[in-house]
């Protein structure tokens, strides 16, 4: 008898393997739960109330993912650090966990800008949505965001701040060490593989983008499009495993960054 997987994410378009795993491969029986937090979605895998999750690889470096392992890499939308017009007068940062992953690319990123981690405010605000609303509603005014909600804030006039280019994937699929290998996680890989291999052929451009319109409604054609043809070039890049070596390595790479890296002082949380 199939059992269900489950499976936390944040929302966002790169979800759309999943999304079309659901449509095609019902077997698989997938059941998405979507997040607001970092430490939510770590909470519930913990707790085994989820058996995946797809986060920063960072989140992984954190003392409450001791007992958890990579799976595979996955699509990530492009990350802009954007702004409201409010920002020339305030500068409070929105970012998930203080000390996740995309957090620190948001640190870096306005420092690229010329901008002192000493002049900005950091807000504990949430995922990607939440830092669009707290954005959105004049609790923030600097926020690292992907599509959909980019395509939302420029939507709003908001600007462009910076574009940050990382060498390594910005988003994995983890689970507890101790379920690496069982029947439920190599079936899910299984069809994972099988679900890439066909969203990548130019025949399913079609069901891909009907997909993302269907679960990002308020989103023009155009950029529907776009952001189809951009997570459909990812994955034909990204491997669909990695063994024990391979994460080792990359991890490394994430300690290197993080123990080099420059941390605000001033954290609020609301």
């Amino acid at each position: 008898m199939s059992q269900t997987c489950r499976i936390c994410v944040f929302p966002g378009a790169q979800n759309l393997p999943l999304w079309y795993m659901q449509k095609n491969f019902p077997e698989t029986m997938l059941d998405l739960q979507y997040t607001s937090s970092r430490d939510e979605q770590f909470q519930l895998l913990n707790d085994r109330q989820v058996n995946l999750i797809y986060t920063a690889p960072d989140n992984l470096l954190q003392d409450d993912a001791k007992d958890i392992e990579m799976i595979h890499p996955a699509a990530m939308m492009p990350l802009y650090l954007m702004a409201t017009p409010g920002f020339r007068e305030r500068q409070r940062l929105a970012v998930d966990h203080p000390a996740s992953g995309y957090a620190l690319i948001a640190y870096q990123a306005v420092q690229s800008i010329g901008l002192s981690l000493q002049d900005i405010e950091v807000v504990s605000a949430g995922g990607t949505r939440q830092r669009y609303e707290a954005m959105l509603h004049g609790k923030a005014e600097l926020g690292l965001l992907h599509a959909p909600f980019s395509n939302l804030a420029q939507a709003n006039d908001w600007f462009i701040l910076a574009a940050p280019s990382l060498d390594d994937p910005l988003l994995v699929a983890a689970c507890l060490s101790e379920h690496r290998h069982s029947p439920l996680i190599e079936n899910f890989l299984n069809q994972y593989q099988q679900a890439v291999e066909k969203i990548v052929q130019p025949e399913t451009m079609e069901t891909c983008e009907q997909l993302l319109q269907q679960h990002m409604s308020n989103l023009s054609p155009s950029s529907i499009q776009s952001i189809a043809a951009d997570i459909r070039s990812q994955l034909e890049r990204l491997p669909t495993t990695l063994n024990s070596d391979e994460q080792s390595a990359w991890l490394n790479r994430l300690w290197e960054r993080r123990k080099h890296a420059k941390w605000p002082e001033r954290i609020a949380h609301y």
